[in-house]
């Protein structure tokens, strides 16, 4: 309808868009006013199916095109508006329905656009959001400004955005229902939004944010507050293609922080993360920042109701105790943490285990296939016998426990890496007991080294290495050890169940063995040695009282005294030394001396089977040095350890028994003969000539008894020797 050109200009009706029907209604209030550029009325309205838009204003003034009124649009079928543009929009597929207002002006077509008023609200299956404010649009450019306020709720995230954006890791699912409001602004690519609130809600995590956010191209930055909790972190590991390290440990997570920063830098101050409820539990607080690494500075403190199911996680099985003791259980760890995960310190820090607590410096390492542990560790005392224990079979009922036949379970080993120093007041092992000790301990790939430069035992100091390498099937071990000024007594009774020596003992060895079990390493062992006891006492016998009454006790056919487990020999120094082949050390040659009595002794001990077999020989020196107590009686240490026995050595005794018989003979023969055939046959026997005479009355007396023994058919000297000693200590004369 066109009355005239300066009347108002209608025009209502349908016409067909690529086989769709669109119908048309606009007013223009002088289509001559407008021709001639003046400023013309305008209202128009454009609807098809699933789209309608309208335009109420003013055409200003001038020879372009321009609009200045209010503009709406309702969209609720994107397939026309999708076939329309030159690329997909992904994110048109989350929205069923779109309503836009706006207050419009534009002098002309290649001026500034002016949006005010701006109203938009978006909805769809799971997207609910709304925008109200304004913006610009420069045509020269293309360049795009505004700011308003804005709120969005995605039902569930994971999915809804994942249909837009395929490659969104899979953990995203989680998000559950994600809403976020604030104010933006937006100047051509960056957008900042200020009083941003973004919260995430699901069974598995809650998060809020509040602050500000930025987006300058690629780069992301935030000043707010977040606080997350999570329910499950397994849950989340078990939607990661990477897994979490130690997250089937891990229960709940919750977080507080400030953020501040972009993301490729992000600083969290006020810093807050606790984990609870799971195997392996514990806070931080403090600051942190993550960049290409993340770097702490703060209060540590975690804990563990188990050590040997972090062990596990790391596929090392840990052994179990014996008895009631509690091993690998109970432990935590607090301190004052700075640095990297690549390089991290832990200050002023506090370790525990069970019920061993220790205090020093840590650097830790989380990186790689195993934890590393590296910096100084003190403790007062160090109990490791429930630890030691559970590498062994059960105690017997004997004194001293055999080695066992259990495969050694090195695998535990494997679980960390470690290189610190350790120092103890007091360190508690199954068979020895240590005073203040320096040691330093490196693991590393299954092979321990523990480095002693200083301890204390039994009285006395000591060094030593000790090897264990369990990175290959049969674990090998190797001991370097020096020891000086020990109670021998103790020390020997510790580690070997032996009693018999006393005094100030010192060793120094070299062993090395192999094996999968305690026992046959013991019986692998080869090395050697050095041993040595000053100002000592061997127990079991006091040598110079026994030899004293050995001559008496000939005759009279009774035990002398100075046997028995009270007695003892002093001694002034004992040097020796040993050589270990296959478990079994040969101890060489050594000698006893003492105030008028020696002992020379030689000997082995079987380490793999547990036994001892030494040789001791006690003859007088001195003036002491007569009869029979200058041969000496032969005695045997003998029997396993812990249980040994002293008792005559009648293979010894049965050599000593002959030389003394024969020397018996000559000197009789040579003293009942006389003169210079006594001599000569005492000679000739291989005795010493006897220089006298007898006196007549002598010889006399020499002859009738001389007659009473050829009428009594009387015994050999020697015969007499050998059976007083036999009965004397009870060995049977062989048949």
């Amino acid at each position: 309808a066109l009355p005239n050109m300066a009347s108002t200009f209608e025009m209502d009706g349908t016409m067909v868009l690529d086989g769709e029907p669109v119908e048309i209604n606009l007013e223009l209030d002088s289509p001559r006013a407008f021709l001639d550029g003046q400023e013309t009325q305008f209202d128009g309205r454009l609807s098809l199916t699933g789209l309608s838009g309208s335009a109420q204003g003013m055409i200003p003034a001038g020879t372009g095109l321009g609009f200045s009124g209010a503009v709406s649009a309702d969209v609720s079928d994107f397939d026309l508006i999708k076939s329309l543009l030159p690329e997909p929009i992904p994110a048109l597929d989350l929205m069923d329905q779109v309503s836009l207002s706006a207050n419009l002006s534009q002098p002309s077509a290649d001026q500034v656009m002016t949006l005010s008023d701006v109203k938009v609200s978006v909805s769809g299956d799971s997207l609910q959001t709304a925008f109200e404010g304004a913006g610009n649009y420069a045509p020269q450019n293309g360049t795009v400004s505004g700011s308003g306020t804005f709120d969005a709720v995605l039902a569930d995230a994971g999915p809804t955005i994942r249909s837009i954006l395929p490659d969104l890791p899979a953990e995203a699912d989680l998000a559950g229902r994600v809403s976020t409001e604030g104010a933006i602004m937006l100047q051509d690519n960056n957008i900042t939004i200020q009083n941003l609130i973004a919260q995430t809600q699901s069974d598995a995590v809650d998060s809020r944010y509040e602050g500000d956010l930025s987006v300058q191209g690629e780069n992301i930055s935030l000043n707010g507050a977040l606080t997350a909790s999570i329910a499950s972190l397994n849950q989340i590991n078990e939607q990661r293609t990477e897994a979490i390290p130690y997250a089937s440990l891990i229960e709940s997570v919750s977080l507080t922080t400030n953020l501040t920063g972009s993301l490729d830098d992000l600083t969290l101050s006020d810093l807050d993360l606790t984990l609870a409820d799971g195997d392996l539990n514990g806070q931080f607080t403090g600051t942190a920042t993550v960049s290409e690494v993340v770097s702490l500075n703060g209060s540590l403190d975690v804990n563990s109701p188990s050590a040997r199911r972090i062990a596990s996680e790391s596929g090392t099985d840990l052994p179990t105790a014996k008895g009631d003791a509690t091993i690998f259980e109970a432990f935590a760890l607090s301190g004052t943490v700075t640095g990297s995960t690549d390089a991290m310190t832990l200050s002023g820090a506090t370790l525990s285990l069970d019920d061993i607590t220790a205090t020093g410096e840590f650097g830790i390492s989380l990186n790689g296939v195993r934890p590393k542990v590296t910096g100084q560790l003190k403790t007062d005392s160090l109990d490791l016998r429930p630890y030691m224990d559970a590498y062994t079979t059960e105690r017997p009922s004997g004194q001293v426990e055999p080695w066992s036949e259990d495969t050694i379970p090195v695998e535990g080993l494997s679980a960390i890496n470690t290189d610190f120093d350790l120092t103890a007041n007091a360190i508690q092992l199954s068979q020895m007991s240590l005073g203040a000790t320096e040691a330093n301990v490196d693991l590393t790939n299954g092979r321990l080294t523990i480095t002693v430069p200083n301890m204390t035992l039994y009285g006395g100091q000591g060094d030593g290495t000790f090897i264990l390498d369990g990175s290959t099937p049969t674990p090998t071990v190797s001991i370097t050890a020096g020891l000086n000024r020990l109670q021998s007594d103790s020390f020997l009774n510790a580690v070997a169940g032996f009693t018999q020596a006393s005094g100030t003992g010192r060793t120094r060895v070299t062993l090395s063995g192999s094996g999968i079990s305690q026992a046959a390493i013991m019986q692998s062992m080869n090395g050697d040695g050095t041993f040595g006891i000053s100002d000592g006492a061997i127990s079991g016998i006091d040598a110079a009282e026994f030899l004293t009454g050995l001559q008496n006790a000939l005759t009279t056919r009774s035990l002398p005294s100075g046997l028995g487990p009270l007695e003892k020999t002093q001694f002034k120094d004992l040097v020796g030394g040993f050589s270990l082949q296959n478990g079994v050390a040969e101890i060489q040659s050594f000698s006893i001396t003492g105030a008028s009595a020696q002992l020379d002794g030689s000997g082995r001990i079987d380490m793999g089977n547990q036994t001892v077999d030494i040789r001791l020989q006690p003859k007088a020196v001195g003036a002491q040095a007569k009869g029979i107590t200058a041969f000496g009686i032969p005695l045997r240490i003998k029997g396993p350890f812990g249980a040994s026995l002293v008792t005559l050595d009648t293979e010894g005794l049965t050599q000593i028994l002959q030389a003394r018989a024969a020397e018996e003979a000559r000197n009789a023969i040579s003293d009942r003969v006389g003169g210079p055939a006594g001599s000569i046959l005492g000679s000739i026997l291989g005795g010493t000539p006897t220089e006298t005479t007898p006196q007549p009355a002598e010889e006399d007396n020499a002859a009738e008894h001389a007659e009473a023994e050829e009428e009594a058919e009387p015994e050999k000297p020697e015969d007499l020797i050998e059976d007083g000693l036999r009965q004397l200590f009870g060995v049977k004369r062989p048949d």
